[in-house]
């Protein structure tokens, strides 16, 4: 069941792009926007366990919108690095030691 979304424009193409996660596959999923309201299949990306948040920036300064997923069960932020073929590289995972991250209640 997808838990959170966010929304871009990731082929710099102008049209809404939603990213949605889905924490039984943990997986997120792009949707390119067809610009009638509508949108093109699903691109899915594997990232870590339990993903619970997702976001997109820079984060490589490369003028190319990037994915940070961040996941609940190991601790992990996976980011995804834009690219101009395949929409997004492979998941880069970021781990922190056990215990790093705080519980929100």
């Amino acid at each position: 069941m997808a838990e959170k979304a966010w929304k871009s424009w990731f082929n710099r193409e102008g049209k809404f792009d939603p990213a949605v996660l889905d924490q039984t596959r943990n997986s997120v999923s792009v949707l390119l926007g067809k610009g009638d309201g509508t949108f093109q299949a699903r691109q899915a990306y594997a990232v870590g366990q339990l993903p619970v948040a997702v976001t997109a920036g820079d984060s490589n300064v490369d003028e190319k919108p990037d994915l940070a997923v961040a996941e609940r069960s190991d601790n992990s932020v996976s980011i995804l690095l834009g690219n101009n073929y395949s929409l997004f590289a492979g998941q880069v995972a970021l781990v922190s030691p056990p215990g790093r991250f705080s519980e929100r209640h």
